[in-house]
């Protein structure tokens, strides 16, 4: 696993998992939400609740990064905000 790097500006990788990547956009819309991104899919899953909620993914294709997420929800608050401030 590969953690907290930036792929530019506007696309920051918080975390690699062997089926996919965690990203971040940089003045994203609320709520509060990270995407997994992989070959051929991808979603939208809500920080607070871990919830996806746009897109879809292959069977087991988000369990490593759900695990991930649950353990690291300050983390992943706290890179929101960075990537996300608001006036």
């Amino acid at each position: 696993m590969q953690s907290l790097h930036r792929l530019g500006s506007h696309m920051p990788t918080v975390q690699s998992f062997a089926a996919c990547k965690l990203v971040i956009y940089a003045d994203d819309h609320l709520p509060p939400h990270f995407h997994l991104k992989s070959h051929g899919w991808s979603c939208v899953v809500d920080i607070r609740s871990l919830q996806i909620t746009r897109g879809s993914s292959p069977v087991g294709g988000t369990k490593e990064a759900l695990e991930w997420a649950g353990k690291n929800k300050a983390l992943l608050m706290q890179k929101w905000g960075e990537y996300n401030e608001r006036d």
